[in-house]
């Protein structure tokens, strides 16, 4: 995350000494030396700090570099971001959040939980490697970003399923910095959420929403004390298989696959070339396209009308559907595409995705600002 350090942030308060203010600052700087953040500010504001003499060999090192990137124009880095955060003074007791900026009091960081790289938390762990390696190729499509050595920093976990909005709240308690990312689980365009979202609080009429909220307008937010920043986001399609292209599952595909995996490729191709591409983001990529799908959504209907000359009968259920349009690449695809992700540069990774897709780069974008972090400091 972007971190921007004021000059008023070492005023003491009843509660909070000069001392334990210094164990604050030295933890932020500590983390930008450590790679896991950026840190800027003023050069006037950074020549103070540089006059503490309690502070570390290597928080001193983290203020040296940071000068050096400021006088570069680094703070003009802040344009880059939909948002950044910015360090106030102590006597704050909560963090509050005014469109581009998040404010959160210095004290926040008197535990070095709270400066460690951000979380990505994904249904599953495959989800949260995914999302990892889009930020990181995204990266590479950001000059500005290139040319100022930003990096991708932080930490895969999963949630499990169903419990992961259980496993985000207790990552709230640790104060650590936390991005929770889910599938709607919408089986087609505009219809509800799934049960994990839901938990989360997402709807269609609300895709990201900053947790532990106690007080909200429409300028300002404000998160209740003692409880870390993390957002809540849910991804604009039925589940991460429908942001993968069909090009990059092809190419991940083993050479030893069975032949009908690529038909199935082939017939993805074919409506891909024929048809507006919304239905992309809402097929069932692991286990196709039935007569139930096609008796339960009108949006199914329309689309098969166009792609095939199948009759389509009652059913009741979709496992007891028989009637197949597309039968689905399976539950391996995720694991694949990771796997050979693993193998390829950023750049690679990046000619395979449309980010001029809204909601791909919306998502794109949130994963940026959450996990840039700066290039470790060796010396």
């Amino acid at each position: 995350m972007l971190i921007f350090l004021t000059d008023n942030i070492l005023k003491t308060t009843p509660e909070y000494s000069e001392f334990r203010l210094i164990v604050c600052l030295e933890n932020l700087l500590i983390a930008y030396f450590e790679g896991k953040h950026i840190l800027i500010a003023e050069s006037r504001t950074i020549s103070n700090y540089q006059k503490i003499a309690k502070l570390s060999e290597r928080a001193k090192a983290s203020l040296d570099k940071i000068k050096k990137f400021v006088r570069k124009g680094g703070l003009d880095i802040k344009n880059e971001f939909p948002f950044y955060i910015q360090i106030v003074y102590a006597r704050k007791s909560k963090i509050t959040i005014n469109k581009t900026i998040i404010n959160i009091p210095i004290w926040y960081f008197e535990d070095s939980n709270a400066i460690q790289e951000t979380i990505i938390l994904g249904e599953h762990i495959n989800d949260a490697r995914f999302f990892y390696q889009l930020a990181y190729a995204y990266l590479t499509t950001k000059k500005k970003l290139k040319t100022a050595q930003i990096k991708i920093r932080a930490k895969p976990i999963h949630g499990g399923g169903s419990s992961t909005n259980d496993v985000l709240h207790t990552k709230c308690k640790d104060n650590t910095l936390c991005l929770c990312i889910v599938d709607t689980d919408c089986k087609a365009p505009n219809t509800k959420f799934g049960n994990t979202a839901k938990s989360l609080g997402l709807s269609q009429n609300k895709q990201q929403e900053w947790q532990n909220i106690s007080k909200q307008s429409d300028n300002s937010i404000t998160i209740e004390k003692n409880s870390a920043l993390a957002k809540a986001f849910a991804i604009n399609v039925h589940e991460i298989e429908n942001l993968i292209p069909t090009c990059l599952i092809e190419s991940s595909l083993p050479k030893n696959s069975p032949d009908n995996i690529f038909d199935k490729i082939d017939i993805l191709k074919k409506w891909e070339q024929n048809d507006a591409n919304e239905w992309r983001k809402f097929i069932d990529m692991k286990n196709g396209l039935r007569c139930y799908d096609i008796q339960t959504f009108k949006y199914w209907k329309k689309f098969i009308q166009t792609s095939s000359k199948n009759e389509c009968n009652e059913c009741e259920k979709k496992t007891d559907c028989n009637i197949i349009f597309w039968e689905g690449l399976g539950n391996k695809v995720l694991a694949q595409v990771i796997e050979y992700m693993d193998k390829k540069t950023p750049h690679k990774i990046a000619e395979f995705f449309d980010f001029n897709d809204n909601s791909l780069v919306k998502l794109s974008y949130e994963l940026l600002t959450w996990c840039c972090a700066s290039e470790r400091i060796r010396y």
